[in-house]
């Protein structure tokens, strides 16, 4: 297990990988007729396939030229902004926001803390919506649920979940874009769109993040928002900060249509920091550390988004103080034959895992901000028990 402990047991739960790959096409036949009622839906008007998915497109030419070399077309008040949001971010609290997005070095536990921090909200009698974009989502064996669906469907009272499906989440965005059953179906039936819907890089994962954001101005009839917060079990830092830097890139350089309007409003929401917050989720060890310095870099400084807390999972209480753990750490001639001696050893090797806790400790406290420090459980964590005891501590 990635959180200190052996399998089965802690906090850390294994990550699946977000679901990709292109749907299949309905039979043969489909292609030709499709193709043509799609050319003619598009010559007929309906430009706002075209700017949405060659807007789309676009991202691929220019995101990573705009993420590696910083030009942002920032003005010279931003980092007098970006100060002033990482206070306000700070003194939000988690159940305030609107939309939170849980990422984090993979196997530190991420799923875990989404379903800890989902009930704890629910506890609080928040509409809690978490969303899961996972291949292998573990929402749902943490909740002690059905396993997730592409719908929206209630786990316990004041707690819903759905799972993000890039293939889905186009159909129902692209439905709501057309507004018409036959030019839809002429779209999204014909195979050679939805592979070119999977080759546009971007698409999938700005499909996914927009599903969430969606849910989250979601209204009733009555006019009242469905959801008091969604919150988002991201993947991991990697593609969690290429799919946060997609609406990004969408507002820096797609021209003005349906993708760029939407891509504005999400953009806007997410770097609020009274709205939303990004959670880091990460584990008290040397490489988890270095990776969660290097993501708050970029969130703050990259994409002025604000982290509403740092969550440090896996935390051991600590059996000896600095000074005995140099006396076990200093060169000790033991001979594991002799009675007592085997018992230093395993002193020495908590010693170590301690102190390596104790100076990560020291570098993530230093990040300032909301911090919540989560303790190893000396048993499967994997149970509606354990995530109830964990929620306890938000």
């Amino acid at each position: 297990m990635a959180n200190l402990g052996p399998p089965a047991t802690g906090n850390a739960v294994g990550e699946g990988v977000p679901d990709g790959g292109g749907a299949t096409a309905r039979g043969p036949g489909a292609a030709e007729g499709g193709a043509l009622a799609a050319g003619a839906a598009l010559a007929a008007g309906v430009p706002e396939v075209v700017e949405w998915v060659l807007g789309a497109g676009v991202h691929a030419a220019n995101a990573q030229a705009t993420s590696r070399t910083g030009e942002t077309g920032e003005s010279p008040w931003g980092s007098m902004v970006l100060r002033a949001g990482s206070e306000l971010a700070q003194m939000t609290p988690l159940d305030q926001r609107r939309f939170l997005f849980v990422t984090g070095k993979g196997g530190v536990g991420k799923s875990t803390v989404t379903a800890a921090l989902a009930v704890a909200l629910a506890a609080r009698g928040k509409r809690v919506l978490v969303t899961a974009c996972d291949a292998k989502e573990r929402i749902s064996l943490l909740l002690g649920s059905d396993p997730l669906t592409p719908e929206v469907a209630e786990l316990r009272e004041r707690l819903w979940a759905v799972k993000l499906m890039p293939q889905v989440a186009l159909r129902e965005y692209g439905g709501m874009v057309l507004k018409s059953e036959i030019v839809f179906g002429a779209v999204f039936d014909n195979k050679y769109v939805r592979q070119f819907f999977a080759g546009v890089p971007g698409l999938h994962e700005w499909a996914m993040l927009g599903k969430a954001w969606f849910h989250s101005i979601e209204e009733t009839s009555a006019g009242r928002p469905r959801f008091d917060v969604v919150i988002f079990d991201a993947p991991a830092t990697g593609h969690g900060l290429d799919m946060l830097r997609v609406p990004k890139v969408i507002v820096d350089v797609v021209p003005p249509g349906v993708l760029r309007r939407d891509a504005e409003r999400a953009w806007t929401m997410f770097q609020d920091p009274v709205k939303s917050g990004v959670v880091v989720v990460t584990l008290p060890e040397d490489m988890p550390t270095n990776e969660t310095i290097e993501l708050y870099d970029a969130l703050q400084n990259e994409l002025s988004l604000p982290i509403a807390a740092l969550v440090v999972n896996g935390v051991i209480d600590e059996v000896f103080d600095e000074v005995e753990r140099s006396r076990l750490l200093s060169d000790l001639a033991l001979d594991r034959t002799q009675n007592g001696d085997e018992a230093i050893a395993c002193g020495i090797r908590r010693s170590i895992r301690e102190r390596i806790q104790a100076q990560s400790l020291s570098r993530l406290r230093a990040l300032g901000g909301a911090r919540v420090e989560l303790p190893l459980l000396r048993k499967d964590a994997a149970t509606p028990e354990a995530i109830a005891e964990l929620s306890a501590r938000f």
